[in-house]
C-alpha cells in the first residue's frame, strides 16, 4: 500500500496512542510535532462572486462573504462540531476491542467476590481459579453450579451466553450514544499544509473564485496553547478503535487523549487535504461555535476570483496591513502558483 502519511506523523501518533498513560510519550510527541510544524497553514474560504443587482443570488452568499471578510479583519477562526463537516465519518470511532464484560484481570474482582458474599462459598483454590481465569464469570458460574447438583451445567452456559449477548448489545448502544455525545462536545478547526491544491480550491473556496487565508503559527509565542493544540491528521484505512481505552479504564487510569486522537484520524481518501487541526474537547452543553485568534501572514485570491471580489478583499487587507497574493494557473502543467497581487486596474489608482 502506498504510504499516505509522513513517517514522522506515524511516529507522532505511536507516541500518543497507548491506552496506558504510563506508556505515553507526550513531551517527545510535542517536540516532534513542533519540529515539523509547517511555516504556514491555510484555510480555504468561500467567497461567492457578486453578480450585480440584476442577477438573483443565493440568500447565504452575502453572509458567507461577510463572514470571510470578518475573519481577515480579526484573525478569528471558527471551531465547529464535526457533525457539521462534509465527511460523515469525521471523528467517528468504533469499539472493535470491546471492554471485557467478564472482568478478566479486573483489580477489584477479589473485593467484588468478598463484598458480594460469593467468596465464602468458595475454597481458596476455587477463588484462585476465578481470579486467574480469562473468563472469570464463566468459571465462577460453573463452580457454583457444581455445588448445587440441581442446576444443570447447560443452564449455566445458556445463562452466561445470554449475559454475553446482552452485554454486546449494550456496548453497541453505548458506543452509538457516547459517540454522539462526545462529538457534541468537540470543536474543531481545519487547516491545510498547502495552498496549491486545485481540489481544495474547488471544494472549499467557491470553485477557485474564493480565497485562502494563510496563518503563521510560528509567530505565536513558544508557549502559546494553540501551538500545542494544532496537530496533524493521520490518514488510515479503518475507523479509530476506542475499545482499548475503555478496557484500560476498567483496570485503572487510561489515556484521556483518546477523543482528540479519534478526531485526528481520517480515511486515506482525504489525504490530498494535507490537513492539520485544532481540536478542543470541551464537553457537552457547549455553544455550537468557538473562536480563537491567529496571526495572518497573507491572503491568497483564487485563480477565478473576479475583479469585484479582488476590490472588496483588497480594501480589507489594506486596512489590516496583510499582503494580498493572487493564484494563477500554469499554462503547461496542473500546477498553481502564487504571486503578489498586481492587476493593473482601478485598484491601483
Amino acid at each position: 500500500m502506498v504510504r499516505v502519511n509522513a513517517q514522522w506523523v506515524e511516529e507522532y501518533f505511536n507516541l500518543l496512542l497507548p491506552a496506558d498513560p504510563k506508556k505515553l510519550g507526550i513531551d517527545e510527541a510535542q517536540r516532534l510535532k513542533l519540529t515539523h510544524l509547517p511555516i504556514s497553514l491555510f484555510r480555504y474560504r468561500p467567497f461567492p462572486p457578486m453578480h450585480g443587482s440584476t442577477v438573483p443570488e443565493d440568500p447565504d452568499s452575502e453572509s458567507l462573504r461577510q463572514r470571510t471578510l470578518e475573519e481577515i479583519r480579526t484573525g478569528e477562526v471558527c471551531l465547529s462540531s464535526p457533525d457539521a463537516f462534509n465527511d460523515p465519518y469525521d471523528s467517528v470511532f468504533c469499539m472493535l476491542n470491546q471492554p471485557d464484560w467478564d472482568l478478566a484481570g479486573h483489580p477489584k474482582l477479589p473485593a467484588m467476590l468478598k463484598e458480594g458474599g460469593i467468596a465464602e462459598f468458595l475454597c481458596p483454590e476455587e477463588i484462585r481459579q476465578v481470579l486467574q481465569s480469562q473468563k472469570p464469570l464463566h468459571t465462577l458460574g460453573h463452580l457454583l453450579a457444581r455445588k448445587d447438583p440441581s442446576i444443570p451445567e447447560h443452564n449455566v452456559d445458556r445463562f452466561l451466553a445470554f449475559v454475553e449477548e446482552w452485554s454486546s448489545g449494550m456496548m453497541k448502544k453505548v458506543q452509538e450514544d457516547m459517540g454522539s455525545r462526545m462529538r457534541e462536545g468537540v470543536r474543531i478547526c481545519c487547516f491545510s499544509a498547502t495552498v496549491q491544491s486545485a481540489a481544495m480550491w474547488s471544494h472549499y473556496a467557491s470553485a477557485h473564485s474564493g480565497l485562502c487565508i494563510e496563518y503563521d503559527f510560528n509567530a505565536l509565542p513558544s508557549n502559546h496553547p494553540l501551538r500545542y493544540a494544532v496537530c496533524p491528521v493521520v490518514y488510515v484505512e479503518a475507523l479509530f478503535d476506542a475499545g482499548k481505552y475503555f478496557a484500560q479504564a476498567q483496570v485503572g487510569q487510561f489515556n484521556n487523549l483518546w477523543l482528540t486522537l479519534a478526531c485526528l484520524h481520517k480515511s486515506a481518501e482525504w489525504s490530498y487535504e494535507q490537513e492539520w487541526r485544532i481540536v478542543l474537547p470541551l464537553g457537552p452543553g457547549q455553544p455550537p461555535r468557538e473562536w480563537v485568534t491567529l496571526p495572518i501572514k497573507a491572503v491568497h485570491l483564487g485563480a477565478r476570483a473576479p475583479m469585484s471580489t479582488a476590490e472588496v478583499v483588497r480594501r480589507v487587507t489594506r486596512s489590516v496591513r496583510v499582503p494580498l497574493l493572487e493564484t494563477s494557473l500554469s499554462k503547461a502543467s496542473f500546477i498553481l502558483s502564487t504571486q503578489p497581487f498586481a492587476r493593473k486596474d482601478e485598484l491601483n489608482q
